[in-house]
């Protein structure tokens, strides 16, 4: 899905990080260890790291999800997400979310993260625990959409082109026994993502935290 640029003004910060990886010349090589505290020795600089800089609430129809608070990217990461209910869990049925990330930079990027695409591991609030995982991975049980999230893969990556969106839907379900299936509750899904320059050694630029809480009112 194609989608208009998002944030364009973010992109110098991820085009103009080119580092210039030639060898530094010289004919003869020592015969003696540098020693670590050398003061000409530099360490190679860390990439930026960003959080979340705010969030934009969206009221939602219907129960038990009563808002969903998405995060916000400050100005230099060229990525905006967003969150989209589907459907509210009723009839022990599982809550379904579309959950999207939008490049809006100029060149490709490739994306890294724990686990999937677009992952979100279980999140408690006042001893409940739900998940966001891919569609099918639960079970009815008591009216209650249970299940667990199972093994992820270690990492998933892939190259986002400019304007590009990567979305699918999810859906929450609970990860727990207790008698109230979706425990009322402030719930936070995050996941870390690191940003690579692709074909280039995968040259690390930034990373960033991207997610987005659902709020859980009390069970009419």
């Amino acid at each position: 899905m194609r989608r208009r640029a998002l944030l364009a003004a973010a992109a110098p910060l991820f085009a103009g990080c080119d580092a210039d990886r030639s060898p530094s010349p010289s004919a003869t090589r020592p015969d003696t260890p540098t020693p670590s505290d050398d003061p000409t020795a530099t360490a190679p600089e860390e990439p930026p790291h960003y959080e979340p800089s705010g969030r934009r609430y969206v009221a939602l129809q219907g129960s038990p999800f009563e808002r969903l608070g998405i995060e916000t990217l400050p100005d230099p990461v060229p990525f905006a997400g967003d969150v989209t209910l589907l459907a509210q869990p009723a009839g022990g049925d599982a809550g379904s979310l579309r959950i999207g990330l939008a490049h809006g930079g100029d060149r490709p990027l490739q994306v890294r993260v724990n686990h999937q695409r677009l992952p979100f591991v279980s999140t408690a609030a006042d001893g409940g625990t739900l998940a966001v995982s891919h569609i099918d991975t639960w079970e009815t049980d008591d009216d209650c959409p249970r299940g667990d999230i199972g093994v992820l893969p270690a990492t998933s990556e892939w190259v986002a082109d400019p304007g590009e969106t990567i979305e699918g839907d999810r859906e929450v379900f609970a990860v727990h026994g207790r008698d109230v299936c979706f425990p009322p509750g402030s719930y936070r899904f995050t996941n870390g993502y690191a940003v690579e320059r692709p074909r280039e050694g995968n040259a690390k630029l930034a990373s960033f935290t991207w997610g987005f809480t659902l709020e859980v009112g009390s069970p009419e």
